[in-house]
């Protein structure tokens, strides 16, 4: 693709978006190369050379979990594996056409517009980038389609998805989003479009695979009466309401549960959790409810503060997890621009449509843009539970 004569601001979100890309493949690469060094030396034992005692989080988790009863572990055993193979071999095949597929349009983009001497340093930036994006993506989809191993799917499913979204925003800005720029004379050939269909039918296709097969635990002690009768009566026939879904869900799902997260939370308080109507959460989730029963100042040891119960408790249960809240709260401001995005692209919007002269693109770029902050609105609401 030629690039076009492009404005200050342009540059800088083009070089922030190929940074993040190419940060996000390292990553990835990295993560990948760990892990098969570890799995080849599984069969060494090594012991540590130091004691390492538990750090003030770990003790404080394993007190939360004391009060969890022994029924309900978080994780539970896969179930109905394989029908789950059976059932994601064609989305993973579908998945591994279209790697390809991106992978032979930029070699087409390529061949049609080759590099010359003398050209702009961003220029070969976001060649060599897409180019090791999409060869990393095809081995990543090709490794995903032959696996058998339950770890290395869920694995593989998040690192392409992850891929997979942000080279979807770096050709949103190379196609659409150069209609942002209003005073920019723009043209984009059929191979960004392409690419950026291609792109959107990665995310698309790797967000709705669910990350493993469904895990079942026996959680009937935690069922109302009627609940558990009526699992007790299918219990020959389905797994009912025993399925911990919240760990084996696909990444669509993921977000998703961000909006059932916190009506979870207020009956939980209200000790009315019916598993048949709520997904299934994980032992952690299960015990927000039990915060006051055992954290507070007249149950709890060692108070910090006799006469201040709120802090004390506040102490108690929020300072052995400062690292994780801290980046919380970092990751939350340094993205709080995202908030206000939707509401300028809906005013630029209405702007371009009441402007008989501006071009009709913009309009589609901003709005496209305002789906998705949105959905990055989504995601950072979803942090505030994986931190």
């Amino acid at each position: 693709m030629r690039p076009q004569v492009l404005s200050a601001w342009a540059v800088v979100v083009d070089t922030i978006c190929l940074a993040v890309v190419l940060s996000t493949v390292l990553i990835s690469l990295l993560q990948l190369i760990v892990a098969w060094v570890k799995s080849t030396r599984g069969g060494h034992i090594q012991l540590s050379e130091s004691f390492e005692p538990k750090s003030k989080k770990e003790l404080f988790e394993t007190k939360l979990l004391y009060h969890v009863a022994k029924e309900t572990p978080e994780d539970g055993e896969p179930v109905e594996v394989a029908s789950f193979w059976k059932g994601t071999i064609f989305a993973k095949a579908f998945l591994t056409v279209v790697t390809f597929s991106s992978l032979t349009i930029q070699i087409v983009e390529t061949i049609e517009s080759p590099p010359y001497r003398g050209e702009s340093w961003l220029h070969f930036l976001k060649l060599i980038t897409v180019s090791l994006t999409n060869i990393h993506l095809v081995a990543l989809s090709t490794r995903y389609l032959i696996t058998r191993n339950l770890n290395r799917h869920a694995s593989l499913t998040k690192h392409i998805c992850t891929i997979s979204s942000t080279i979807l925003f770096h050709w949103y800005f190379q196609t659409l989003g150069q209609w942002l720029w209003l005073c920019t004379n723009v043209h984009i050939p059929w191979t960004g479009y392409t690419s950026l269909g291609l792109a959107f039918l990665q995310t698309v296709i790797s967000s709705p695979i669910p990350i493993g097969p469904k895990l079942w635990v026996d959680m009937t002690t935690i069922y109302t009466k009627a609940v558990r009768a009526k699992v007790e009566d299918s219990a020959a026939t389905t797994f009912g309401g025993n399925l911990i879904e919240e760990t084996s869900c696909s990444i669509f799902e993921k977000l998703m549960f961000t909006f059932v997260y916190p009506m979870i939370i207020k009956t939980a308080k209200m000790h009315q959790v019916d598993i048949q109507d709520l997904p299934a959460l994980q032992a952690e989730m299960r015990t927000q409810n039990m915060y006051h029963e055992f954290m507070g100042p007249k149950t709890a040891e060692n108070i910090r503060w006799k006469r201040h119960p709120t802090l004390s408790l506040l102490w108690t249960v929020w300072w052995p997890q400062r690292r994780a809240v801290g980046k919380a709260l970092i990751f939350m401001f340094a993205l709080c621009p995202l908030w206000y995005l939707p509401h300028i692209c809906l005013q630029q919007i209405l702007s371009i449509l009441d402007d008989h002269t501006a071009v009709r693109w913009s309009a589609a770029a901003f709005a496209a843009l305002m789906v998705f902050a949105k959905i990055g609105n989504m995601i950072i609401t979803m942090q505030q539970y994986n931190m």
